[in-house]
């Protein structure tokens, strides 16, 4: 995401980089949203790897707090 925030609008376009921010965003949603599921079920069963899942969700949540947030 900042990667792309600071690309100059002579090497992509502004339709082309908000696309592929978008792009970014939601895979990065869906991966959060996996990774909770796999939380979930990993506690459900009192496995120590829940932490790493939870921690894993908050990670790809980044992209869209940066998108929402300041570089929207």
């Amino acid at each position: 995401m900042v990667g792309l925030y600071f690309t100059p609008l002579s090497v992509i376009g502004c339709a082309t980089r908000g696309l592929l921010a978008l792009t970014v965003v939601l895979f990065s949603a869906a991966g959060a949203f996996v990774a909770i599921g796999l939380s979930l079920r990993a506690r459900r069963r009192n496995d120590p790897s829940s932490d790493w899942w939870i921690a894993t969700a908050a990670i790809l949540t980044v992209p869209l707090a940066l998108v929402l947030g300041p570089l929207g």
